[in-house]
Parts: structure tokens; C-alpha cells; sequence
């Protein structure tokens, strides 16, 4: 899904007030789920029990983090709807919000994860098997003592200026677009070993699509271990293709042996480095890819989707291009 497609999605959820967001997103929630607890925090009704803090706050997200003391205007409004009238400060509202447990999103996460599977259309390329993708980003944290203990901002950056920084690294359902895990991590660590904490999260049989920072041998061959197919855009930067040196499937289709480096990955471990296998058979094809609103750009594909005859190059190209 494109940055305008998200934007386009958005648009009407940004545009909507906390009760509009709370009845059309409320029925996708498990029945239940924020119910209060009689024997824990949020189990008296009060102005903002846990229902209520939960639609607030994820009003408060969808309107790019805005002020607590917007939220609390939102509140007022649903009140004044009913012929009452509340204190807008803030103060309750940022203490209730503390008190949301992390198991329940957890929770809630997992839920929505597996419930835009099953509403998404089926997968149809490349024998029907589930597609997933694997991509990065980073995020600037607040400036405390503890963020930055943990996340240490860019040594080009003064001391004192700059935020702390998280790289976070997402497994997502590409029929839904839903994330089915995450891996976060300081700027130190790369993001093929975030990449590697999440192959528990995939299922023998899936097919991982990834762009040119997870194009790794190592990688590759651990997903090979647990069954898991890849589809990688090669940085041509780095390694140059030569189609007459490979077993010939097509035009620019060939496969290639790949041998493993003498290097040990240092987000590896020993043991898991020596029982990676010292040659990898791998599918390598040059395609160009034709996407909406910009130039035609040719690409170089690496896959472990040996077979032209099951994995045709044109579903590969479809798969990447999803």
C-alpha cells in the first residue's frame, strides 16, 4: 500500500470526532476486551474508565498526537451532548491513559492482526501461498535520561539537542496490510538482525517479500531453514549480476550459487552460523516494474522460488510489486 493510498484511508478517520471514531471501529474490538476490571485498575466508573481512555487516546493518534487538552475538549463535547458539563483539564485523562496495560493491546493488536487476514481477499500468485513483507523505519522517542540509556541519539548530533532514536523493523500480511510483529532496536543494531528476532512470526510455507537492506545471504538461509521462501530486490550497488554465468530459465531469469561468506554475521550467533549451509541455489531475474504515477524502473530480483514453472517470473513481479 502507497504513502497517498494510507493518507487517502486516514483522511476520513483524522476528520471524525471521538464518537464517530468509537462507532465505526468499536465493532472490530473482541466483545468485551475494555470492559473494566473489578479488581483492577479502572474498576469504577468514573468520568474516563477504560473504554472511554482507550477511544480517547486512539483519537489522540489518529490526530498526529495531538494535546491531551484537545482530547479533553472532545470529552466535553459527548458530555455537553447529554445536558452536562465537565472540567476540561487534562490531568485525569493523562493518568487514566498510564494505566492501559500493555497486555491489552497486546491483545487487541493480535486480535485485529488476525481478523484482517481472514477478511482480506485471497492470494492468487504464486500457488496461492500467503504473501508477507518485512520493511524498517526509525522513530524519535522523548527526550528523557531512560530514552536515551537506551536508544542513544546520532553521534553527528550534539549532546543535548537531538531526541532518542528507535529502529524498528515490521512484519506485515500483505492481502491485509496488517503488522503481525515488530522488532525494535537502537540505531546500532542493524535491521537484518531486527529481521531475524521476527522469523518465529512466519509460518512454513509463507513467502517473505523484503527490499535491498534484507537481500542477505544469511538471512535467506535461515528462512530456508524454517521453510519460508524470499523475494528480494538485489542493491546492484554491491553485487553485479552476470546472466551468463547462471543456469538459464529465461530472459534474465538464471539461477546462481551463492556461497557463504567466511565472515560470521555479528548479529549471528556461532552456532547458528555454522549450521547455516555453505552454498545457497538462488533465482535471480532482472524485470522492470510498471507502477502508477511514475517511471517504468528495471529491478533485480533475488528468490528462493526455484521452479519457472510453478513460480513464473511474472507472479514474482507481481509479488514484488504488491
Amino acid at each position: 500500500m502507497g504513502a497517498r493510498s494510507v493518507r487517502e484511508i486516514l483522511k476520513p478517520l483524522r476528520q471524525a470526532t471521538l464518537s464517530q471514531i468509537e462507532s465505526r471501529l468499536g465493532p472490530i474490538l473482541p466483545t468485551g476486551c475494555l470492559d473494566n476490571n473489578a479488581s483492577k485498575d479502572h474498576s469504577r466508573e468514573r468520568l474516563l474508565p477504560l473504554e472511554r481512555t482507550f477511544w480517547c487516546w486512539l483519537w489522540q493518534i489518529l490526530q498526529c498526537n495531538t494535546s491531551c487538552r484537545e482530547v479533553m475538549k472532545q470529552v466535553a463535547m459527548l458530555f455537553t451532548l447529554h445536558g452536562r458539563s465537565i472540567d476540561e483539564n487534562s490531568s485525569a485523562y493523562c493518568q487514566s491513559r498510564k494505566l492501559i496495560l500493555p497486555g491489552l493491546l497486546q491483545r487487541i493488536y493480535i486480535y485485529i492482526a488476525q481478523a484482517a487476514f481472514r477478511w482480506a481477499p485471497a492470494s492468487t500468485p504464486l500457488q496461492g501461498r500467503r504473501l508477507k513483507a518485512l520493511d524498517g523505519t526509525s522513530a524519535r522517542l522523548a527526550d528523557t535520561s531512560e530514552n536515551q540509556a537506551a536508544f542513544p541519539q546520532p553521534t553527528s548530533q550534539n549532546p543535548g539537542p537531538g531526541f532518542p532514536v528507535m529502529k524498528i523493523v515490521a512484519l506485515f500480511c500483505v492481502a491485509s496490510g496488517a503488522i503481525l510483529g515488530h522488532a525494535a532496536g537502537n540505531l546500532w543494531m542493524s535491521e537484518i538482525s531486527l529481521a531475524a528476532q521476527l522469523i518465529n512470526s512466519l509460518i512454513a510455507g509463507d513467502v517473505l517479500i523484503v527490499d535491498r537492506g534484507f537481500c542477505n545471504y544469511a538471512l535467506a538461509a535461515l528462512l530456508g531453514q524454517n521453510k519460508v521462501d524470499v523475494i528480494a530486490r538485489i542493491p546492484t550497488t554491491v553485487r553485479r549480476i552476470d546472466f551468463r554465468k547462471g543456469k538459464r530459465l529465461g530472459s534474465k531469469d538464471a539461477l546462481f550459487v551463492w556461497k557463504k561468506s567466511k565472515i560470521r554475521c555479528k548479529w549471528m550467533a556461532l552456532g547458528q552460523w555454522l549450521e547455516l549451509p555453505e552454498t545457497l541455489t538462488v533465482r535471480i531475474l532482472q524485470v522492470r516494474i510498471h507502477s502508477p504515477g511514475s517511471r517504468v524502473k528495471t529491478v533485480t530480483l533475488m528468490t528462493t522460488l526455484l521452479d519457472p514453472v510453478h513460480y513464473p517470473a511474472r507472479q514474482i513481479v507481481q509479488a514484488y510489486g504488491a
